[in-house]
């Protein structure tokens, strides 16, 4: 009998592949079938390198120097043609990211800045290691600000969808 521990640990990775596709999650998580990855795709670094960008600028660097040090990261993975058309264009949006940050610190000080933080809570959703034997359910959050209030903001950045998705995709 399948329960929900017996599935290991939940992600919401995981339970997207539930909710779209019950065949792949099916092979991949019950029958554990194994499948040759999927090649890298170009959109998935681009991705990775927007969001060191924002956590680089989050943490302090200027503009220039987190898109210089997301080049040298992932330049051997984004051909020059998909880095200037599919990075450089994300100057813009990334610059008034951190504007808006500058804005909350000037009117609220962000006491504290974390970055890409793993969590894992247990099935009773006690605190516990990302990797550790009892984690039931597995994330990592992008960005989260501790204002001087004790307030805390969390981001969550969302870099490979096209715009005229919205919202509404990502609201689970």
């Amino acid at each position: 009998e399948l329960t929900p521990e017996g599935l290991g640990p939940w992600s919401y990775s995981k339970l997207d592949v539930l909710v779209k596709c019950p065949l792949q999650f099916y092979l991949k998580y019950i029958l554990k079938a194994k499948v040759p990855d999927a090649p890298i795709v170009a959109v998935t670094e681009v991705g990775k390198a927007a969001h060191r960008i924002l956590e680089l600028g989050a943490n302090g660097k200027s503009l220039t120097d987190a898109f210089s040090t997301a080049k040298r990261e992932y330049g051997d993975r984004i051909s020059e043609e998909d880095w200037a058309s599919q990075v450089l264009s994300l100057e813009f949006n990334i610059g008034e990211f951190l504007d808006k940050l500058s804005n909350i610190d000037r009117e609220h000080g962000i006491k504290r800045c974390f970055s890409e933080i793993k969590i894992g809570v247990t099935q009773g959703w006690d605190s516990t290691g990302f990797f550790a034997k009892d984690v039931f359910f597995r994330g990592v959050i992008d960005l989260v600000l501790q204002l001087r209030n004790n307030d805390v903001l969390y981001f969550d950045f969302k870099t490979g969808a096209p715009a005229i998705m919205g919202v509404k995709n990502f609201k689970t």
